[in-house]
């Protein structure tokens, strides 16, 4: 038995070291990868340059070992996690933010010099959420054509939150409310470059 634990151990090290490297908190692919290395990759979208990190508090501090070349962002973040400014401005060719938890708010600026991001989705799992998100939130990804937002307050958000997206074409929202109309006042504004509007209420 110890003889097969230790040949399986050896397995996991080769397949890691084949695809990428581990940290405690992220692990850092390089190419293409199969969603069964990580029960934390199982929603994260394909890159060549990926990174997956999860149990995250301190963003900056977390995503410090990931290279500022990366591609894809992966992120599982402790519940009531605060979106710091400039916490991103370093990834410069990020293409995909995918961030699964519930942020508390989101500040100005946290996106800034993202203008290589095409793809972001905030996922709060399990809840409706009160967020925090000011207006005009996501106006520094100048280039950014798919948003999705999940289980997250439409009410509490500013009525222009989602606005200065001029190349959005897709926006997704399962939202915690009823009021269709809490959806309407905030895509109201919006670019004339949407062409796909997919909505959920519960």
């Amino acid at each position: 038995m110890r003889l097969v634990s230790a040949q399986f151990g050896l397995l996991v090290v080769w397949i890691i070291g084949s695809w990428g490297w581990l940290s405690n908190k992220c692990i850092l692919y390089d190419k293409k990868f199969h969603y069964w290395l990580s029960s934390h990759a199982s929603s994260c979208p394909h890159s060549n340059l990926t990174a997956v990190c999860w149990d995250l508090s301190d963003l900056k501090l977390n995503l410090s070992i990931v290279p500022s070349n990366y591609q894809a962002l992966c992120l599982e973040i402790r519940s009531g996690a605060v979106m710091q400014s400039g916490t991103l401005s370093r990834f410069s060719v990020l293409e995909t933010i995918h961030i699964r938890g519930c942020l508390s708010t989101i500040l100005p600026g946290t996106f800034k010099g993202l203008s290589h991001v095409k793809k972001l989705y905030l996922l709060c799992m399990g809840q409706c959420y009160n967020s925090s998100l000011l207006p005009n939130t996501f106006s520094d990804l100048t280039n950014l054509e798919e948003l999705s937002i999940e289980n997250y307050r439409l009410s509490v958000m500013a009525p222009d939150a989602l606005g200065g997206i001029p190349l959005l074409k897709k926006l997704t929202v399962d939202s915690c409310t009823e009021e269709l109309s809490d959806l309407l006042c905030r895509i109201v504004n919006m670019s004339q470059s949407l062409t796909h509007l997919l909505c959920g209420f519960h």
